[in-house]
């Protein structure tokens, strides 16, 4: 009975969460294991030995020439056993399955005579892939641990044909919109501006695949490249948990060069002082203009010309930032990240992760803050070792008052972005850097989300062939 609530459960969410069902080229998220068994002493084919991947229920037979191949496998690292009676017991360790690839596993049996008998061998990465036909890379959850990287941007900047401005990423000089984000197979992209969500979850990526060209037509809506992410899944066989939790700060200080833009050892400031409006004074028509723009502006009505004071005090009180843009170099950024996945049960696995960072920029900017979230549930059942329904549920959001990654604050494809500057101050000697809420028509602060879910139905209906259909919402 508590299987049934727990099945009935998924799908009621999944009827609620999907109430459009727009389809859209589905990325594959598995891959594949092939090769052969031959006898060591002839090298003849060996017919009929079983080839099992250990801890789960995958595995396959030989045919009569000794090859094998089991379809439909998650990406990762796995030990594959090859086992026939007669033979001794030969396992391959460190065998790594990537997205839409075959791994070549062969192996040689030896007669034996003593009973259960094993051998074991670690299996070494080949040199080429013959199997790829386009420009690509993958990056396994080992990589992204070990690589020096904090977000998905920063993993992808390490890759060949692929650029990163700390805002925004490009691949092979092409534009930021020419680009498809996917995770599990669902796409990321927004269609309107052809924006993606890029901000996901490094300790619950499984493996990243990054393909910059020759991609195949199941990665539509694409030109310069393709990222498609894999999250991580539990085995069913082991009912137990693994989770990483990440906590990041960056201490206050100056993160950019030269000195600090509102630096009292600026030229604007140690240029402009009291002799240098006294000098300005002497001229009869610069003090008729400071006349003139004091009755203007700051509605003058005592002499008919300010003095070398109150023409200091008012260029001082103008170029003196407010707590928010001065402040910008004593603030702090924290980010707190979390995953734990596991199987509840042998039918029931489960991912949760999640993150949330208060960012903030190395620039001044109009809000002290640049927030973000992103939480992310994926929950399998397994109606029988080859039906499987995924339920997949992504929310997240962020708000900034810098430049984005969105399209629409891009000169890419906004008219309006090239009217307008960017939404902070990015040098010290700009004449901008002072006012930036009156001194030019400032854009920003934005926001941006995503609400995304997707309900995932699997079937293996024989060793040779299995089928997929996929709905979701995307946000």
């Amino acid at each position: 009975m508590r299987k049934k609530r727990l099945l009935l459960l998924m799908v009621w969410i999944g009827i609620l969460v999907l109430t459009v069902f727009p389809l859209d080229n589905y990325a594959a998220t598995t891959g594949k294991i092939a090769g052969k068994v031959i006898d060591k002493n002839t090298q003849e084919p060996l017919p009929g030995a079983n080839v099992v991947i250990e801890g789960t229920k995958m595995g396959a037979a030989t045919d009569l020439e000794g090859e094998y191949f089991i379809i439909n496998v998650q990406p990762g690292i796995y030990a594959v056993r090859a086992t026939m009676m007669g033979y001794t017991v030969v396992t391959k360790t460190n065998v790594r399955v990537a997205v839409d690839q075959t791994t070549t596993i062969d192996f040689e049996l030896e007669p034996t005579v003593i009973e259960g008998q094993q051998i074991s061998i670690v299996s070494e990465r080949p040199v080429v892939d013959k199997d790829i036909t386009g420009s690509q890379e993958i990056m396994d959850a080992g990589y992204i641990e070990r690589a020096p990287i904090a977000d998905l941007s920063g993993a992808l900047s390490q890759k060949v044909g692929v650029y990163n401005t700390g805002e925004t990423t490009y691949f092979r000089g092409g534009l930021a919109s020419e680009v498809n984000y996917k995770v599990d197979g669902a796409s990321l992209n927004s269609g309107l501006l052809s924006d993606n969500w890029q901000r996901l979850n490094t300790t619950a990526m499984q493996e990243v695949k990054v393909m910059t060209g020759g991609f195949n037509a199941e990665y539509g809506n694409a030109m310069s490249g393709v990222v498609n992410v894999v999250t991580k899944e539990a085995s069913r066989q082991k009912q137990n948990f693994h989770g990483k939790f990440n906590y990041r700060m960056r201490p206050a200080g100056q993160y950019h060069w030269g000195p600090n833009m509102y630096s009292d050892d600026l030229w604007k400031y140690t240029n402009f002082d009291k002799e240098y409006w006294e000098g300005t004074l002497e001229d009869p028509a610069q003090r008729q203009n400071y006349a003139n723009y004091f009755k203007r502006f700051y509605g003058w009505d005592g002499e008919t010309v300010p003095s070398a004071d109150q023409l200091l005090d008012t260029y001082r009180e103008q170029i003196t930032p407010d707590d928010v843009l001065g402040d910008y170099t004593e603030r702090a950024e924290h980010e707190i990240e979390g995953t734990l996945y596991g199987a509840l049960t042998e039918n029931f696995t489960l991912l949760l992760t999640g993150r949330y960072k208060r960012g903030v920029n190395i620039f001044p900017q109009a809000h002290a803050y640049n927030p973000e979230y992103n939480a992310q549930a994926k929950l399998n059942y397994y109606f029988s070792s080859n039906k499987k329904l995924t339920l997949n549920v992504l929310r997240g959001w962020y708000k900034s008052a810098t430049y984005t990654e969105s399209n629409w604050n891009n000169m890419e494809s906004s008219q309006e972005a090239r009217w307008q500057p960017n939404a902070d101050v990015r040098s010290p000697y700009d004449n901008k850097a002072y006012a930036p809420w009156g001194g030019y028509w400032l854009k920003g602060p934005q926001e941006k989300t995503i609400n995304m879910a997707t309900l995932k139905w699997q079937h293996t209906l024989s060793p040779a062939t299995f089928y997929t259909v996929q709905f979701y919402l995307p946000g």
